[in-house]
């Protein structure tokens, strides 16, 4: 009797028990948010560039001027929605483009405690033990955290991620 089929038949539902939880991950808080926005891209022409020469390539790529991002010569041009690459190829195949990519979302954490903020006789009590609310991996309620930065707006959209409850290592029941 030949085991060796079987045997290579359990190796293979064991090793794909294992990548299983590989796979599971956070999930953003609430609506899910794109990489980028649909609907924006940042352009930047290179010096001495006309400005006839800007509004035709503006045309070409089917864009209008939000704005310069301050401090930069970045312009934020707003473009028909689902038509960033479309868009991105026409300003990126003209010589007079320094750079053009898409508006990407960045995520921005920020403590929501600083040093001497925290209750005294909460876990921990002492204050030496800084932004506790946030180490998720000590005591996770399901917390939100994150802020994504929304550049159309200059909003923050707040959480970005939530917590799963209790998956943690129970510190509080340990102190």
């Amino acid at each position: 009797m030949n085991t060796l089929p079987a045997q290579r038949v359990l190796l293979f539902i064991y090793v794909l028990l294992l990548l299983v939880p590989a796979g599971i991950q956070a999930q953003p808080a609430g609506p899910a948010l794109d990489r980028f926005a649909p609907d924006t891209v940042l352009v930047k022409f290179r010096p001495g560039t006309p400005a006839a020469t800007k509004a035709q390539v503006h045309a070409a790529a089917n864009a209008n001027f939000v704005r310069t991002l301050t401090g930069t010569e970045v312009l934020l041009m707003r473009v028909p929605s689902g038509a960033v690459d479309r868009s991105l190829n026409a300003y990126r195949n003209n010589p007079n483009i320094l750079t053009a990519d898409k508006n990407y979302r960045r995520v921005i954490y920020l403590p929501a405690t600083w040093e001497g903020s925290e209750t005294i006789g909460t876990p921990p009590n002492d204050l030496t033990f800084q932004n506790f609310n946030e180490q998720w991996n000590l005591h996770n309620t399901g917390q939100a955290f994150g802020l994504t930065l929304n550049y159309n707006s200059t909003a923050y959209l707040y959480p970005s991620y939530e917590g799963v409850p209790d998956a943690d290592i129970n510190a509080p029941e340990a102190w």
